[in-house]
C-alpha cells in the first residue's frame, strides 16, 4: 500500500499563520500603544490612537502645545500630558487665549462730567462735549474737500431755519463730527451699503451752527 504524499507546508504572507495561514494575527495583543491611546488592529500592522497630549507612532511623544502660541496676550504654561495648557494673560487682557481687551471702565471711573475711555490695562477721562441747542442757520451742498474749510463754503448757499433737534426728513441721522460743525449724509447719496470711507466722490450736507 502506498503512503499518500505530505502537502509542503504554506509559506505565510505579513500578518497570518497557521497551518492554512488561516489565522489574522493581532499585532495589538503585545500592547504596543503607550499612555493609554487606543491600538486598532489591521493586516500586518496596527494604528495607535493617541490621549491628548500625546503623538507618535506609539505614542510616546508628548505634545508641546506652546509651540503654536496659542495665547495671544499673555504666556502659554504647559500642564501634565493629557491637561493641556494654561493661558496666564498680561495685564488689561482676558479670555481663553487672552485674546480679550478687558473694560476697565467697569472697574474705574471718571469723575463727572468726563468720559470713560478704555485702554489697555488703564483709562483716559475726556471731557464730555455739550449738545448744542442753538438754531441751525444755514445748509450749504458742497464737495467732501470743502467740508474742511472753516469758513461755510459760498456753492450754492440756502438759508434756512429749522431746529438741530428736529433735522429735515432729508438728512441721514449718522453724524460725523463733533463740534460746530456737524455733517450729515443724504441717504440716496450715500447708500448703507457703502462704506463711509469710499464715499469721497459723493456729495454731502454741511449743518453750519453759529457760535
Amino acid at each position: 500500500m502506498e503512503t499518500p504524499l505530505a502537502l509542503p507546508p504554506c509559506v505565510c504572507l505579513a500578518g497570518f499563520s497557521g497551518q492554512f495561514c488561516e489565522i489574522e494575527l493581532n499585532e495589538c495583543n503585545s500592547s504596543p500603544c503607550l499612555h493609554g491611546s487606543t491600538c486598532e488592529d489591521h493586516i500586518n500592522g496596527y494604528t495607535c490612537k493617541c490621549q491628548q497630549g500625546w503623538e507618535g507612532l506609539h505614542c510616546e511623544l508628548d505634545v508641546d502645545e506652546c509651540i503654536s502660541n496659542p495665547c495671544i496676550h499673555g504666556i502659554c504654561v504647559q500642564k501634565d500630558p493629557s491637561f493641556g495648557y494654561s493661558c496666564f494673560c498680561n495685564p488689561g487682557f482676558v479670555g481663553r487665549s487672552c485674546e480679550l481687551n478687558y473694560n476697565d471702565c467697569l472697574i474705574q471711573s471718571c469723575s463727572t462730567g468726563f468720559l470713560c475711555v478704555d485702554g489697555i490695562n488703564n483709562i483716559t477721562c475726556l471731557p464730555t462735549i455739550p449738545q448744542s441747542k442753538k438754531t441751525v442757520t444755514e445748509v450749504a451742498e458742497v464737495f467732501p474737500a470743502e467740508i474742511l474749510d472753516n469758513d461755510l463754503p459760498s456753492a450754492q448757499a440756502v438759508f434756512m431755519e429749522f431746529s438741530s433737534k428736529h433735522t429735515s426728513p432729508d438728512f441721514h441721522t449718522e453724524e460725523m463730527s463733533q463740534g460746530t460743525q456737524i455733517k450729515f449724509f443724504l441717504p440716496e447719496v450715500f447708500p448703507d451699503t457703502v462704506p463711509v470711507l469710499m464715499r469721497s466722490s459723493c456729495l454731502s450736507k454741511l449743518l453750519w451752527i453759529p457760535s
